[in-house]
């Protein structure tokens, strides 16, 4: 834009000796294009500011909480390797739309709330854990939306912590919540600690940030170690509450989708 501008004046000292009427006239269009750029880069800045506040306030509550209980047995079974380390942790997400999304009457489909949790290891470092929730679709309004996670009692036991105590057990988690669109836009992002409960320093999320991007190259990962709500035990419980989960209604079809090229195989075998 700079470039342009001195390039129309440079233009316009040549050609002073040719009237005035020219000089108005570069003057004018140099004048256009300065606004014109100014106004592009201000839409771009309205755009950015608008996807990074779609869900300015995500919070986090996190809990060891029982499965619920259906007993199948004569009397419940209290032995296994696990005793009495039984309890989910579950990350339970709440979060807010800005009102700018509210106004703009915003639907997003395909949303997706994905999971980070990180936890160090004996040998140093840190193993990553993640898991992901994806949504149906979701209307941007002032009311506050709800996401469950949970792992697994055995994946708690063995690599996160054998005891019983909540606070032992978050002692040394951090992670981070990317909620983001059908495009991968980010919507919000929220980066915690829960041995403190509260969100991290500005320099604390940087470097947790910079270790989010280098996680392919992380010696432990455990991948859909953290499981969607649909995929546990509370499947049904407090449906209403939360955001409507995608892949339950997409199994169907992703099973019928994988059937459907063993038929045509089958068909033709048979020559029809």
């Amino acid at each position: 834009m700079t470039v342009f501008f001195v390039y129309i004046v440079v233009i316009g000292i040549f050609m002073k000796g040719k009237g005035h009427k020219k000089m108005r006239l570069l003057s004018v269009l140099a004048l256009s294009a300065v606004l014109v750029g100014t106004g592009s880069l201000s839409a771009q800045s309205r755009r950015a500011t608008a996807s990074r506040a779609a869900i300015p306030d995500i919070q986090l509550t996190t809990r060891l909480v029982n499965a619920p209980n259906i007993q199948v047995l004569d009397k419940p079974d209290g032995s296994g390797p696990l005793g009495k380390s039984k309890k989910w942790l579950q990350f339970q997400i709440s979060y807010k739309f800005s009102a700018s999304a509210v106004s703009a009457k915003r639907i997003y489909e395909d949303m997706k709330v994905e999971f980070y949790l990180r936890h160090p290891v004996p040998d140093g470092g840190y193993a990553w854990f993640t898991g992901v929730q994806n949504l149906h679709c979701v209307i941007a309004d002032y009311e506050k939306h709800y996401v469950a996670l949970y792992m697994p009692p055995s994946t708690v036991y063995r690599y996160i912590s054998q005891d019983t105590k909540i606070k032992s057990v978050v002692k040394n988690l951090q992670g981070i919540v990317i909620i983001s669109d059908r495009d991968d836009n980010v919507l919000g992002m929220h980066f915690f600690d829960l041995s403190t409960g509260k969100s991290l320093s500005r320099s604390q999320a940087a470097a947790l940030r910079n270790a989010y991007k280098n996680i392919n190259q992380a010696k432990y990962k455990f991948v859909d170690a953290i499981w969607a709500k649909e995929n546990t035990p509370w499947q049904w419980i407090d449906a209403e509450k939360y955001d409507l989960p995608k892949p339950v209604f997409n199994h169907a079809q992703k099973l019928q989708a994988k059937e459907a090229p063993a038929a045509e195989k089958a068909e033709e075998e048979n020559g029809e």
